[in-house]
């Protein structure tokens, strides 16, 4: 993402928040949502496609999320559709995301409007200054003929695409979803039909192409899917269940940051005063925090052993 490269955008957070914190992409927690809540469930190979300003798409693969060796794998909205002139934020030119994303919807919408051939579209610029990709949906929705044929293209070239990963990939769903998708049929009617028309037989045998179930809360419930897996994992449960709350692994970045924040023991005093927690529940949070900020694997293992004397009455 141009201008984030490098950012420490997780310690930043843990920082901010002293808490354990997960990043990932978001097209992957659609996926995820989808796959543990939505209409994916039951579903082991799965793309979901995010059709949204910018295109782009999650990758289920046996039961586990697919990010590639530099999490960069799904990004099928920069594969080259097209040999024109249309420029991608990328820096490429005749990528998918270019010719029938958002972007690409309004700029079509806004061209017709200013040239008169759309009426509907006209009075949204005229309204607004501007037409958007929900401006050229809801005049499909109308019936008006520009809007359905910019939809259709769109749904086509995105059609194409998805049947070469169709080929390359072989899922048994395609979950299409992001703001775009969830415009109207057209464009779900286009890209399906151009899947099953371009990909070989046998890969579209038992193939399902299928609009999201959950909108926009599928990545809500994939973020919390996430956290829930990384949190009661086997290795992280190991490390957090005896000092009774989750503990991370601490790096020299985030060590830094830590340092930055108030005391951890007093924090964990005034809110063991506040709560009126136990004694051994005070001594507990107060062991946490020596934890989190120990220099050095034996400090973790001498404040582990202090709470360990406590319980056993040494």
């Amino acid at each position: 993402m141009p201008g984030w490269d490098g950012y420490p955008i997780r310690e930043r957070f843990v920082a901010r928040h002293a808490a354990p914190v997960w990043v990932d992409n978001d097209v992957n927690l659609l996926a995820l949502g989808e796959w543990r809540s939505g209409i994916a469930v039951g579903h082991d190979n799965v793309v979901v496609v995010k059709i949204g300003t910018g295109i782009g798409a999650g990758i289920i693969s046996n039961g586990k999320i697919h990010r590639g060796a530099q999490g960069a794998a799904g990004d099928v909205g920069h594969i080259q559709v097209d040999e024109g002139s249309v420029a991608c934020r990328c820096g490429n030119v005749g990528c998918l995301e270019a010719l029938a994303g958002g972007s690409a919807l309004a700029r079509g919408g806004e061209a017709a409007a200013v040239e008169g051939r759309s009426v509907r579209l006209r009075v949204a610029l005229d309204q607004h200054g501007r037409v958007t990709a929900e401006d050229v949906a809801r005049a499909a929705s109308f019936g008006d003929p520009v809007a359905v044929e910019l939809l259709t293209n769109a749904g086509h070239r995105v059609g194409r695409t998805l049947a070469s990963v169709v080929n390359f990939f072989n899922p048994s769903l395609i979950v299409i979803g992001g703001g775009v998708a969830q415009s109207g049929d057209q464009l779900l009617a286009s890209i399906r039909e151009t899947i099953y028309r371009r990909s070989l037989p046998l890969a579209t045998r038992d193939l399902l192409v299928k609009r999201s179930s959950l909108g926009a809360l599928a990545g809500v419930i994939g973020a919390s899917s996430m956290v829930t897996e990384q949190l009661f994992s086997r290795d992280a449960m190991a490390r957090w269940l005896r000092v009774g709350g989750p503990t991370l692994a601490i790096t020299p970045a985030r060590r830094s940051a830590f340092r930055q924040l108030p005391s951890w023991g007093a924090l964990a005093e005034k809110t063991a005063r506040a709560t009126h927690l136990p004694r051994s529940d005070e001594l507990r949070m107060t062991t946490f925090s020596r934890l989190l900020t120990a220099d050095t694997a034996d400090d973790r293992r001498r404040a582990s052993a202090r709470t360990d004397a406590h319980h056993c009455g040494r």
